[in-house]
């Protein structure tokens, strides 16, 4: 019977630029410009996520979730930091022809194309909720939460929770992460030991 998962050696036929351990990949996903991609360890993606990249690149860190449809376009770069999660139906584009001014269709030669580009960052722990949009030159700060349906114009700073459309700042994110991550990290060392 066939895992919902890909193998290890499934993973190796992607032709993934780096991938790290317990890498879980549902089988439906897709994955454009792979060998622009890099995953760290502990990653999972769900169902019917699309993954395109080009050498600007996207960089997945450890301990990262994408949950089912997620949708990453990093024409102009996507730096996805650990312990981050992006949930269900949310995209992220960094690269956008909608305002440039030339002709928008990917089957136009680039002469006739006037994208505007800029790399993505969504930082440690940072929490996208569903079906968000995320444009290209936003960061979302260290802890920073999204709420659901948010469309994600301007950077969100650290440990900040915004929502809604506008996007507004709604909190303050308080928690124990960073104290749980060292405490984990600790954990895996003496594991390693």
């Amino acid at each position: 019977m066939m895992t919902p998962h890909l193998t290890r050696e499934e993973l190796a036929d992607l032709g993934l630029r780096a991938y790290g351990d317990n890498v879980m990949i549902d089988r439906s996903c897709r994955f454009y410009g792979a060998e622009h991609i890099s995953l760290g360890g502990c990653v999972r993606i769900d169902a019917f996520c699309v993954l395109s990249a080009s050498p600007a690149g996207i960089s997945i860190g450890d301990y990262v979730h994408l949950s089912a449809g997620v949708t990453i376009l990093g024409s102009g770069g996507v730096t996805i930091e650990d312990f981050a999660v992006v949930s269900v139906h949310t995209t992220v584009v960094s690269s956008t022809e909608a305002n440039g001014g030339g002709i928008t269709s990917p089957m136009v030669p680039a002469k006739y194309r006037m994208p505007t580009s800029a790399p993505v960052v969504i930082r440690r722990h940072a929490a996208i909720g569903a079906s968000c949009v995320v444009l290209p030159g936003v960061e979302i700060g260290m802890g920073a939460a999204v709420g659901a349906l948010t469309f994600v114009r301007h950077s969100v700073p650290e440990m900040t929770v915004v929502a809604g459309n506008p996007m507004r700042r709604v909190s303050r994110r308080r928690g124990k992460m960073l104290e749980f991550e060292a405490q984990l990290r600790q954990e895996l060392e003496r594991q390693r030991a």
